[in-house]
């Protein structure tokens, strides 16, 4: 389907100005010519209402995306208690297999201890105990497993898209809990594509803005589709005047090492 994208929306926008410039300099001439600005004017409504709804419906079908709050305590000072926030999409890898949550890998950190993981979906209406099953400290990435035995997950999972097929350039949406505000979605560009060492990692550099508590969270297409995670942001070494710059790992590492997640592996 041929919907605009923000930036061909954009020059749309300056196309259909210069057009109204043309007629109004045409004076006499306006009045002849103002059915065909009419039929410019509504065939650019009936696009812009595409692409809205297009982006309202993937996130109205992101049932699966979860909002995560950690609480925890120092390793040096079990005193000191801590408290941080993630975000992630419940998957099911195999189509008979238990459903995971995955998310960011720096969940763990060394300096930490873990004492509960509380897991939202369902946009907040519900939430289930999790805990952490597998991860890999290099790739970023983790699977949580829902902690009660009883419970039989029925909402909606996240399905993977292809990276492959999206070059630099191509839209896509990030959906996460930015400064601990769940259930977010804005949208960018793919900026550049590399792969990093010495994971071996391809990473997504892209301009849909994300914040703390983002991490984990899915990238999309614009069918909505998991093409990345969000795991971090690279500021500027020599000013933070700079915008920072959006950094997920690719769909396409993850997939890679997601059998050995399933299996509770802890790299």
């Amino acid at each position: 389907e041929n919907l605009l994208t923000k930036q061909e929306i954009s020059l749309v926008n300056q196309a259909v100005g210069l057009r109204i410039t043309e007629l109004c300099a045409g004076g006499d001439n306006l009045f002849k010519n103002d059915g065909l600005l009419l039929e410019e004017l509504v065939d650019l409504k009936t696009e812009l209402e595409s692409y809205r709804n297009r982006i309202s419906d993937i996130y109205a079908k992101a049932g699966y995306l979860c909002h995560i709050e950690v609480d925890g305590q120092s390793v040096s000072n079990a005193a000191q208690k801590m408290k941080w926030f993630l975000s992630g999409a419940v998957i099911r890898p195999q189509p008979e297999g238990p459903f995971y949550v995955l998310t960011a890998g720096h969940l763990h950190d060394s300096k930490r201890t873990i004492t509960k993981v509380t897991v939202q979906f369902d946009f907040g209406k519900s939430s289930q105990e999790g805990e952490v099953w597998g991860y890999d400290k290099n790739y970023d990435v983790m699977l949580l497993k829902f902690k009660d035995p009883n419970f039989v997950y029925s909402g909606p999972i996240a399905t993977f898209g292809d990276m492959e097929s999206m070059p630099v350039g191509t839209e896509v949406i990030a959906l996460g809990s930015p400064n601990r505000i769940p259930f977010n979605l804005t949208v960018g560009y793919i900026g550049n594509k590399i792969m990093d060492s010495p994971a071996t990692r391809q990473l997504i550099f892209h301009d849909a803005t994300i914040n703390p508590g983002n991490s984990g969270g899915p990238l999309l297409n614009n069918k909505g589709e998991i093409v990345g995670i969000n795991v971090m942001v690279k500021f500027n070494p020599i000013s933070n005047a700079f915008t920072p710059m959006p950094i997920a790992v690719s769909i396409k590492s993850i997939v890679e090492i997601i059998g050995e997640l399933e299996r509770g592996n802890k790299n």
